[in-house]
């Protein structure tokens, strides 16, 4: 299936060992994924925590990824026009969206539709349902966004194909896949299938009638080192955050500290965030963030 082979990179660098840990540190005491369709299910039920929440408010992350959306969609999608979340979690792309658009989305979990429904009523309209059988109309949307969802897909090129089918054509695709190497426990940890090249993800995309219009940032230089820096600040939280009374590796700071070292990470890594803002994405081997949109396949009826 398109798009389902892992690149091969080599051997793991010192970078790719502390994302290893990074995620370990992140994953304790939550539950693991495997392959039968009831752990599958048993794992996306309980994916998202309160504290991930936590997360979509505070993180650098988080606040990037919101911002780049909305600029996007300021490009591609005209007032009005209908927008369909793809795996919306805990609907934190939905609730950040400022344009005067119609929104929608849908969750495999239906804990997370239950309580993205809570959080988002009167902002978006949200459904319980396969990304294989998206449960709405077939071209009923004026664009899409699947960020981070298709390695999580066992077969990513039908999700792929069904986005498309509820897309309108000429409509927009705005998604993103890892492209990094990692280790087979990765799989278990965070539950990916695969992880991507540029041009299986370009092959994925092609397959269902996309084509890709525009390489948008993912950072990759800044990423690396805020996840570095991320680990080690988590490390310290979960040493020392009781004794200095930080619930949140979002508030901890020694108490000689005037501000939380999250916050000091951030100030510090502003100048590498800023020089991959200058990065040409359409050139990078690691730009497997992209916006396609939805064209007549060869050989389709008019």
């Amino acid at each position: 299936m398109a798009g389902s082979v892992t690149p091969d990179q080599g051997r793991p660098t010192l970078a790719d060992y502390r994302e290893l840990w990074a995620l370990k540190l992140s994953k304790i005491k939550r539950p693991d994924f495997g392959r039968t369709k009831k752990d599958y299910e048993h794992f996306y039920q309980d994916y998202f925590q309160n504290e991930d929440q936590t997360q979509y408010y505070r993180d650098q992350r988080m606040a990037i990824r919101r911002d780049t959306v909305n600029a996007l969609l300021a490009k591609y999608l005209p007032e009005g026009g209908r927008l369909l979340d793809c795996g919306c979690g805990l609907g934190d792309v939905l609730s950040g969206i400022k344009g005067p658009y119609e929104l929608f989305g849908f969750d495999f979990s239906q804990n997370n539709v239950d309580r993205t429904s809570k959080r988002l009523a009167g902002k978006a309209t949200i459904k319980q349902g396969s990304i294989y059988e998206i449960p709405y109309e077939t071209g009923s949307m004026d664009g899409a966004i699947c960020t981070q969802v298709l390695e999580h897909i066992e077969d990513d090129g039908r999700a792929v194909a069904d986005i498309a089918r509820c897309l309108k054509p000429g409509a927009f695709f705005i998604t993103s896949v890892p492209y990094n190497y990692y280790f087979p426990v990765y799989e278990r940890l965070i539950g990916h299938f695969r992880h991507y090249t540029r041009e299986s993800f370009k092959a994925l995309l092609a397959g269902a009638g996309f084509e890709i219009v525009e390489y948008y940032h993912n950072h990759p230089n800044w990423h690396r080192a805020y996840v570095s820096g991320y680990t080690w600040v988590r490390a310290k939280h979960m040493l020392f955050g009781r004794l200095v009374g930080s619930k949140s590796i979002y508030d901890f700071k020694w108490p000689w500290s005037a501000k939380p070292s999250i916050e000091k990470l951030n100030e510090r890594l502003k100048p590498l965030l800023e020089r991959d803002e200058t990065l040409d994405y359409s050139r990078l081997s690691t730009s497997t963030n992209v916006v396609a949109r939805k064209v007549k396949r060869p050989g389709a009826a008019p």
